[in-house]
C-alpha cells in the first residue's frame, strides 16, 4: 500500500477493526472512512465495484495488415470475431490447427492466442464484485486467508495443516527474498463471483 502522490503523507494506526490510514493535511489527522469513500483509494476497487478477470484465450481472429516496421517488415493486427467461440487456455491448452483465407478480403482467419492482458472486455467469462476492502500487515494473514489465496490445508506435503509457512514461501517467490520480513501494509480485497 502506497500513497498515490508524493505529497500524500499518512500514518497507519491500529484500531479494533484493523489497520487504517490517517491522512495528515495541515497537521490535522482524519480517519479513513471504512465505507465507500476512502481518502487513500484502493487501486483495486471499493465495495460494489465489479472486476473482469482477464485470462489467456484462443480466439478466432482475422489477420489484417497494419503498416510496416522501421525495417520495412509487415506488421499485423489480429482482430477477434465476436460471434466465434472463445477457447480459454485453462480449459483448452492445445491450439486448434485450422486457418482459412477470406474470399472477400484475402486476409487469413485463424486461431490466435490472446494473453490475458489483451483479452477484450466482451470475452471475459468471470466477473467479480468487491465486497470488502481493508488494510492489513502481511504477517497478520489468517489461515483462512491463506487457504483463500490457494494454499492447500493438509496433504502429504503439509500433514499438520500449516498454511502460513507455505504462504510465506509463495509470497517470497513472487516478491523476492526478505519481502516477508519487511511486513508491509497491504490492501486486502474481498470479492464474490457474480
Amino acid at each position: 500500500m502506497k500513497p498515490h502522490r508524493a505529497d500524500d503523507a499518512f500514518v497507519l494506526v491500529e484500531q479494533d477493526r484493523g489497520w487504517w490510514p490517517y491522512r495528515s493535511p495541515d497537521g490535522e489527522s482524519m480517519v479513513m472512512d471504512d465505507g465507500c469513500e476512502y481518502p487513500f483509494d484502493c487501486r483495486y476497487g471499493v465495495p460494489g465495484d465489479r472486476l473482469r478477470v482477464k485470462e489467456a484465450a484462443l480466439m478466432w481472429c482475422e489477420r489484417r495488415p497494419n503498416g510496416t516496421t522501421a525495417t520495412g517488415r509487415q506488421k499485423w493486427l489480429y482482430v477477434p470475431m465476436r460471434e466465434a467461440p472463445v477457447h480459454y487456455a485453462a480449459d483448452h491448452p492445445a491450439r486448434p490447427q485450422v486457418s482459412v483465407v477470406s474470399p472477400d478480403t484475402g486476409n487469413v482467419w485463424g486461431w490466435r492466442l490472446k494473453i490475458g492482458r489483451f483479452l477484450p472486455a466482451w470475452a471475459s467469462r468471470i466477473t467479480l464484485e468487491v465486497t470488502g476492502v481493508r488494510v492489513e500487515r502481511l504477517q497478520e494473514v489468517s489461515i483462512a486467508d491463506c487457504i483463500a489465496e490457494g494454499i492447500s490445508s493438509g496433504g502429504p506435503e503439509n500433514p499438520d495443516g500449516i498454511e502460513r509457512p507455505e504462504y510465506r514461501a509463495l509470497w517470497e517467490s513472487i516478491n523476492g527474498p526478505g519481502s516477508w520480513d519487511a511486513n508491509p501494509f497491504l490492501w486486502v480485497v474481498e470479492f464474490r463471483r457474480v
